[in-house]
C-alpha cells in the first residue's frame, strides 16, 4: 500500500482566505463499466487539492467516474464551472496529454473546450509510483490534510435505555451513562443472553474522567434480552438499543477506528468552523512551539489546570519541560491521523478531544505511538486540560 492512511490529516474546515490556489488534475480513460468483460475498466479520475498559505496542501475532492467519452467531456466541464464559482481565479486545471500526434490533438481540443479557465496540458513520463513520490514525502511529514464534509451523516437514529441518573457519571453504582467522547475497546460476543447478541465495550473511565476523580466501569453498548424479557426502562449505566439496530451497527463501523459520544438534552453537539479553525492553527502553533523548543509559547497553550496521565500538575510539568528545552535538541515530530471531536458536559465549556499518532525522534528521547489530549477553547485559544 502507497498511500497509508496514518499519513493522512483529516479537517472539516478550510478557510477561503487561507487557499493560495487550487488545481483539479485529471486522469483521463472513456469506458463504462460493463463495456469490457472483466466489468473493473480505468475510471475517469480527479483530485481537487489546494496549496495552502502555511506551504501546506489541502486535498479537498477525490473523483472516480467509469464514463463514455462525451459524458467524459461533459463532466470536466461540469466540474471545471463548480469549481471556479468556488475559488474564481485561484483555480486551474491540468489535464495529461498522451505521447504522439494523437495526444496532442486530444489535449488541444480540450483546452479549446475550456475556454476561460486556466488550463495546462502536459506530457506524462515516468510511472505513476515515481510521479507520486514527491506527494508521498509531503504526506509522510504531515504536510496534507483532507478535507471531510462538516455534517453529521445520520445512518440510523434509534431509542436506546440510559441509565437511570441524569449528569455525568460521577462513581461506580450511580445509575448514570457517562457523557463524553470514548472509544470502542472491544467487541463481545458469546455473552448472557440478557445482553442480546452482542455489546461493545467503552473505555469509561477515560483520561479526563480520571483526572476528575470519577470512578466505574463496564459501561457497553449491549442488546436486550434474547427472550424479549425486559421489564426494566433504564440500565445501570450501559446504552441499551434493539438487536436488529444493534447488529446492523455492526456491520457499518470498525469498532476500532469508532468514538461515541454521548450526550444529553437530545442535542447533537456541532463543532463551529471557526473554533475548529481555531483549534488546528493553535494545534500546530503547539507542535512548532514543541520542535523548535520555545518553551514559553509551548506552554501558553496549557491551562494552570493541567494535569498530565500520572497527576503531575501545571507547576511541575513547565518546570520540566523547561529543563528539557534547555537542551535545545534537535527534534523531528510528525503528526497524522489528526481527529478533533467536541467533547460534550454540564459545565457548558467548549470542549474537545483531540487524538492522533505522533512520531517523535530526538537525540535522547523517541516515541511512535497514539497520543490524546483534552483541550477547552477559550478566549479563542487551545487550552490543553489533559495530556497522554
Amino acid at each position: 500500500e502507497f498511500f497509508k492512511n496514518e499519513y493522512f490529516i483529516y479537517t472539516r474546515t478550510i478557510r477561503m482566505k487561507d487557499i493560495v490556489m487550487v488545481c483539479r488534475a485529471w486522469d483521463l480513460a472513456g469506458t463504462e463499466k460493463g463495456e469490457k468483460k472483466n466489468n473493473s475498466p480505468d475510471a475517469t479520475a480527479s483530485c481537487l487539492m489546494a496549496r495552502l498559505i502555511d506551504s501546506t496542501f489541502a486535498i479537498l475532492e477525490v473523483t472516480n467516474d467509469w464514463l463514455s467519452p462525451s459524458k467524459v467531456r461533459h463532466l470536466i466541464c461540469e466540474k471545471a464551472k463548480n469549481d471556479y464559482k468556488k475559488f474564481g481565479s485561484k483555480y486551474k486545471i491540468f489535464l495529461p496529454q498522451d505521447p504522439g500526434q494523437a495526444g496532442k490533438a486530444q489535449a488541444q481540443a480540450y483546452v479549446k473546450m475550456l475556454s476561460g479557465y486556466n488550463v495546462s496540458t502536459s506530457t506524462v513520463k515516468g510511472d505513476k509510483i515515481t510521479r507520486a513520490e514527491p506527494f508521498m514525502i509531503q504526506m509522510e511529514n504531515g504536510n496534507v490534510v483532507v478535507f471531510e464534509n462538516d455534517k453529521w451523516n445520520e445512518k440510523l437514529n434509534i431509542n436506546s435505555l440510559v441509565g437511570s441518573k441524569s449528569g455525568h457519571k460521577e462513581k461506580e453504582g450511580d445509575l448514570a451513562t457517562p457523557i463524553g467522547v470514548y472509544t470502542l475497546n472491544a467487541r463481545l460476543t458469546n455473552l448472557p443472553p440478557y445482553y442480546g447478541p452482542l455489546a461493545f465495550a467503552t473505555n469509561y473511565p477515560n483520561l479526563y474522567d480520571r483526572l476528575q476523580k470519577r470512578t466505574g466501569y463496564g459501561i457497553w453498548i449491549h442488546g436486550m434480552p434474547l427472550d424479549g424479557n425486559r421489564e426494566e426502562q433504564n440500565t445501570q449505566g450501559c446504552i441499551a438499543i434493539e438487536n436488529d439496530k444493534l447488529s446492523s451497527v455492526d456491520k457499518m463501523i470498525n469498532y476500532k477506528e469508532s468514538l461515541l459520544i454521548t450526550y444529553e438534552n437530545n442535542k447533537i453537539p456541532e463543532i463551529k468552523k471557526e473554533d475548529l479553525s481555531k483549534i488546528l492553527a493553535d494545534f500546530y502553533v503547539w507542535k512548532n512551539a514543541w520542535k523548535v523548543s520555545d518553551a514559553e509559547q509551548y506552554l501558553g497553550f496549557y491551562s494552570k489546570e493541567f494535569k498530565r496521565f500520572d497527576g503531575m500538575g501545571y507547576e511541575d510539568f513547565a518546570q520540566n519541560k523547561r529543563r528539557i528545552f534547555k537542551k535545545n535538541e534537535k527534534k523531528e515530530i510528525i503528526f497524522s491521523n489528526v481527529n478533533i471531536a467536541p467533547y460534550p458536559n454540564n459545565a457548558n465549556k467548549n470542549l474537545f478531544r483531540i487524538s492522533f499518532f505522533e512520531d517523535y525522534r530526538a537525540p535522547s528521547y523517541s516515541f511512535r505511538g497514539e497520543k490524546e489530549l483534552y483541550v477547552e477553547l477559550k478566549d479563542s485559544k487551545m487550552q490543553i486540560l489533559a495530556e497522554q
